[in-house]
């Protein structure tokens, strides 16, 4: 008989960032987006019909805290959006810290989003499920899907692949992790705060079309340069408007400096490098797979940089059901 469903999903990095909402009800950015998906980052997600009364939740092996009480939360929204749910047993485990800035909100609601429509035998099409997910996580509806990934500012929230090539894209990810605590404010209180009271907010909404298209012509164009170029200056805007807001959010901590100082350095020298950090301390180092061996070296040598996360580009979430006999 059928026991569990098993979903693997990928966190994801944005090259060019969210940050803000439009509609924070329905959890819709103020920006689009494009993003990679990491194979190295995943969430392992079991579900089944539960046996009891209520939901049994477990994440990273715990049944209490602010995570699980963010997917009870999910799970309950998505009742009252479709009829027929019963209780049902969650187990979710994440390869990489939790709430670090590492995007553990999207691979894991991405899993459940998908999960959930699977057990429950909802139907949704692979972009219902994206908008689904979104519910949970902004960046959750990128990793419905693998490589490259976008989502429109002027859109429903759904996350649409982009259509590439990716032999042209021999890209590797180094994520240098230089903390592994939870991050002080989170991604929607840090949100709000910017966009109530940060002096560049608007300025970075309003620039922020460009960018995109930036993005998918660098992309279609196997064009390394010129999306390393608007990667860099996405993430730098988004953490000066941040870093702006009453009272001011600082992500960074001494290692992310020595690491951003060295990407550059690299690239002055040639090196096809860049680099991108989302809401939390830690950098990721998107590398050319023919300079990748040198940077991992020389990441790991720096001041502040507790571990080196190698990652290729991810595909698409994986999905089997198990038996029992």
């Amino acid at each position: 008989m059928i026991d569990a469903l098993h979903i693997e999903a990928n966190a994801n990095v944005a090259l060019v960032k969210y940050w803000g909402k439009a509609d924070e009800a329905a959890n819709l950015p103020a920006t689009g987006s494009v993003s990679i998906s990491l194979d190295a980052l995943k969430t392992t997600t079991i579900m089944k019909q539960g046996a009891g009364p209520n939901d049994e939740i477990w994440l990273n092996g715990e049944s209490v805290g602010t995570g699980v009480d963010r997917i009870q939360s999910f799970i309950d929204r998505v009742r009252t959006m479709y009829v027929g749910i019963g209780p049902v047993h969650v187990i979710s485990t994440n390869s990489f810290p939790t709430g670090a800035g590492l995007a553990s909100s999207a691979s894991g609601f991405a899993a459940l989003a998908i999960g959930i429509n699977r057990l429950c035998g909802i139907g949704l099409e692979p972009a219902d499920v994206s908008r689904l997910a979104r519910l949970g996580s902004g960046s959750a509806a990128r990793s419905v899907y693998g490589g490259f990934v976008a989502i429109s500012a002027d859109g429903d929230g759904a996350a649409v692949p982009i259509d590439v090539d990716m032999t042209h894209w021999p890209l590797t990810v180094l994520i240098a992790v230089t903390d592994t605590a939870a991050k002080s404010v989170g991604s929607t209180q840090a949100m709000q705060r910017t966009a109530d009271t940060s002096p560049y907010y608007a300025e970075w909404v309003q620039q922020h079309p460009a960018d995109m298209i930036e993005a998918h012509r660098s992309i279609a164009e196997a064009d390394f340069d010129g999306l390393a170029t608007v990667s860099i200056r996405s993430c730098m805007k988004m953490h000066a408007a941040i870093m702006a807001a009453r009272p001011p959010i600082i992500y960074w901590n001494p290692g992310t400096m020595a690491v951003v100082n060295a990407v550059e350095g690299w690239r002055e020298a040639g090196r096809r490098v860049f680099y991108t950090i989302d809401a939390g301390p830690q950098v990721k180092v998107i590398c050319h797979q023919d300079d990748v061996a040198v940077c991992n070296r020389e990441l790991a040598q720096l001041p502040g940089v507790r571990n080196v996360i190698e990652s290729g580009i991810g595909g698409e979430p994986r999905v089997h059901w198990s038996y029992s006999r």
